[in-house]
């Protein structure tokens, strides 16, 4: 019976050690809190009396670089070197967010009658591509700016040509250098890209009157 007896205080004593092993494991950690930013669109103004061609805008979602698809919040504290804010994000991809901010000024602005964001039963005359190879806080200056480049072109799906193609960019000091501060400034730098496009495709629309 002894040897019985050895085995039931044998196992008792690792069910003990078990228990205290667990006790001693570390806690989950917390979910890491974000901190979310958006880009602000500018308020109407006089540009949304304009007057609109009785045309059809195409405009697709901009392409990105792969490394800024993401909704982490890109900076640069030395030429060629990008990294990334550890508790801030953008609300969205930063190219789904310029889509947003764009058809809304386009749909609102003009100059094209009507503005799509997807190829519809009713065909197009225009589309609008944007690709965005630049979209970062740089902090190599001070204050720290943000800055966008963008190149578009614009093609006459009619006559399957390219009309308009131009490399454009914006460079916005930020009110603080902070994430948010970057946020303000980039959503400043993509209002001034848009009313240089929109600048441009009123002139050429006009020439065709």
């Amino acid at each position: 019976m002894r040897p019985q007896r050895n085995t039931r205080i044998g196992l008792a004593a690792v069910l003990v050690l078990l228990l205290a092993g667990c006790s001693v494991l570390p806690e989950p950690r917390p979910p890491v809190a974000y901190d979310h930013y958006t880009l602000a669109v500018a308020p109407a103004g006089q540009a949304a009396a304009v007057e609109r061609v009785p045309l059809t805008l195409l405009l697709p979602p901009p392409r990105i670089r792969a490394e800024l698809a993401g909704t982490r919040m890109a900076y640069r504290q030395a030429p060629g070197r990008l990294e990334f804010f550890a508790r801030s994000r953008w609300a969205d991809a930063p190219q789904r967010l310029l889509h947003d901010l764009l058809l809304e000024r386009f749909t609102r602005e003009g100059p094209y009658a009507y503005v799509v964001r997807e190829a519809t039963p009713a065909s197009a005359d225009h589309r609008l591509e944007i690709e965005v190879l630049e979209f970062v806080q740089d902090f190599t200056v001070t204050p720290s700016r943000f800055r966008v480049r963008l190149r578009w072109q614009l093609l006459d799906l009619g006559n399957r040509r390219v009309r308009l193609q131009e490399l454009i960019e914006a460079e916005v000091p930020a009110p603080a250098d902070s994430p948010q501060g970057g946020a303000a400034a980039a959503g400043t730098a993509v209002n001034e890209l848009f009313e240089r496009i929109h600048r441009r495709l009123s002139r050429e629309l006009r020439s065709d009157a």
